[in-house]
């Protein structure tokens, strides 16, 4: 990609000490030009998915049952019935689909498993990160300003964080006979680098025990299985249904057909910023190399205007 030349910036300079206002018109009026090119080259995104042609011999049944043929269908009748098929499927996969998949007991043991995870992590990990972070020796120091800088991140992520908590005065003498820092006596900095430890003590063991105790084996063994079950049934039962129901030739066959055209202009919408997005993406290498060579189109006026 070429860049501005030098002679281009110091023309702009000259021109705009001797001949300011024509010379910021000049600009401002390509300028405008530029950018009214950039904003007009992204156009809305319209959902219209691929067509699948169906064989002679689905079509022959479909005119046997008096059904329309998709074959035939214009693309905007295409996509209500895709919609509807699309739509058939989701609401039953999220229903009846996970009833019937097991999936929402496999989500069950899924859930368990992580809750129990984390309270052993945090007696454990929480815990001995807790108990290192109260030292008064050097390894204290260390914790506490690792966990102080961890704390720091999760305050200016804007996470919530645990308001102080005043431990009660049977804690703090036990802690006094182990020769460890009293919580309550604590400055701020020093009770953020306490609270960071324990945070990332639990973190850290639950992260592990994730690996350790088996809970991937429930993703991989069971709820993957379930999704894909429930994702098979509900195509077979829930779109098949729908798209039944959207190639009646009556009053239904449009209703269903309209809900289907309804759930993808929802769709296009949601999606319309991610795709606006993609077009710049993929249009922006070469506007910007149009625009340099605008940009030194003007550069060679200026110099001409200036003399130079």
């Amino acid at each position: 990609m070429r860049v501005l030349s030098i002679s281009f910036l110091s023309a702009v300079a000259i021109i705009m000490s001797q001949h300011d206002v024509n010379a910021f018109s000049v600009l401002k009026t390509h300028h405008s030009v530029v950018t009214n090119k950039i904003t007009s080259s992204s156009s809305a995104l319209n959902v219209n998915l691929p067509r699948l042609d169906l064989p002679d011999v689905v079509s022959e049944k479909l005119e046997e049952y008096d059904l329309k043929n998709p074959n035939e269908m214009d693309a905007e009748e295409y996509n209500g019935y895709s919609g509807a098929a699309i739509g058939g499927t989701l609401l039953f996969f999220l229903i009846p689909g996970a009833i019937l998949s097991g999936i929402f007991g496999a989500f069950g043991t899924l859930v368990t498993s992580l809750a129990f995870n984390f309270a052993i992590s945090a007696l454990l990990g929480g815990g001995l990160l807790i108990y290192a972070s109260l030292r008064t020796d050097e390894i204290g120091q260390t914790v506490r300003s690792n966990g102080n800088n961890l704390y720091e991140a999760i305050k200016g992520a804007g996470l919530p964080v645990v308001p102080r908590l005043a431990v009660p005065g049977v804690v703090d003498e036990k802690l006094e006979e182990f020769n460890l820092m009293s919580i309550n006596d604590m400055e701020e900095e020093e009770y953020d680098g306490y609270s960071g430890a324990a945070v990332g003590g639990t973190l850290l063991f639950f992260v592990l025990s994730i690996f350790i105790s088996g809970t991937l084996d429930t993703v991989t063994d069971e709820i993957l299985p379930s999704i894909v079950t429930d994702l098979l049934v509900s195509a077979l039962i829930g779109g098949g249904a729908a798209i039944y129901l959207s190639l009646r030739k009556d009053e239904l066959g449009e209703t269903v057909t309209g809900y289907g055209t309804k759930l993808l202009k929802a769709a296009d919408e949601v999606f319309e910023p991610v795709g606006e997005l993609s077009a710049k993406t993929d249009t922006g290498s070469a506007d910007v190399d149009r625009i340099v060579a605008e940009a030194d189109e003007i550069a060679e006026e200026v110099r001409k205007t200036a003399g130079i």
